[in-house]
């Protein structure tokens, strides 16, 4: 393991406890009620009996399917919380970075990054890895923050007063972006930091054709979250109209 790695997996050691908090065992809000439904019907569709889970954090996905599952994430304190919590004795979880040699010679019918590309140190390369264990009839699922709606620093909402409407504001989107994120805004005192990557659908669509990979759907999933009271109808509006996931399912060339 190189020392960039290294470097970025003590990241998410250190943060894992923030993390663990945020997200737990069953997956925050967003997790339970949008990101998870729509990624178990695809799997189910598809008929899936074996699946990678390439980042895989504390291993909520193993905990909602009903196959054969092998997890890989770079932090060791992540896997840790995910074998403690496993549903099932035959999963299996490796430390490992997904840039790298990870599974010689394992073969996977569905490949999922779910949340997880966006963290990834050489996210191209984790791509081409990752397609080098996929069936030749299988899919690979990447479910990513909307590049275009939502990138951590770079975005937020906007209320317009004279129409009475909430507005997505965008300060980027062509530029590729290492973006720091502090895991304790609020602590006075210096908390871990883990970064988040942006690049473009452009990019991303260059990187999938580099792994010999095409796009077979695309999915925009917008929050399920509602708001009462004075501003209710205007946020609820915002919500329907910007979707703040992006999901892509991509196949091996023929």
């Amino acid at each position: 393991m190189g020392a960039q790695v290294k470097e970025n997996a003590s990241q998410w050691d250190d943060s894992s406890r923030w993390y663990q908090g945020c997200v737990g065992t069953e997956g925050h809000f967003d997790h339970r009620t949008l990101i998870l439904p729509n990624v178990l019907a695809k799997l189910q569709r598809a008929q899936v009996k074996t699946i990678l889970d390439v980042g895989c954090g504390q291993g909520i996905l193993e905990r909602h399917i009903d196959c054969d599952y092998v997890g890989i994430d770079g932090s060791h304190e992540l896997i840790r919380h995910a074998i403690r919590g496993k549903k099932r004795d035959t999963s299996q979880y490796v430390v490992a970075d997904a840039a790298t040699t990870y599974l010689e010679g394992a073969l996977f019918d569905a490949i999922v990054f779910i949340l997880s590309l966006q963290n990834m140190e050489r996210p191209d390369e984790a791509i081409r890895e990752a397609q080098r264990h996929l069936q030749p009839d299988g899919q690979m699922i990447f479910v990513l923050n909307h590049p275009a709606f939502r990138i951590p620093r770079q975005s937020g909402w906007v209320v317009d007063a004279g129409r009475n409407v909430l507005c997505r504001q965008m300060h980027l989107y062509m530029s590729e972006e290492k973006i720091p994120i502090q895991t304790h805004p609020s602590q006075q005192q210096a908390s871990p930091i883990t970064f988040s990557q942006h690049f473009s659908l452009s990019k991303f669509s260059a990187m999938l054709q580099s792994a010999n990979l095409v796009i077979a759907t695309i999915d925009e999933w917008c929050s399920q979250k509602e708001s009462h009271g004075l501003h209710a109808k205007r946020e609820n509006r915002a919500r329907r109209e910007f979707p703040l996931f992006l999901a892509i399912t991509a196949i091996a060339k023929k």
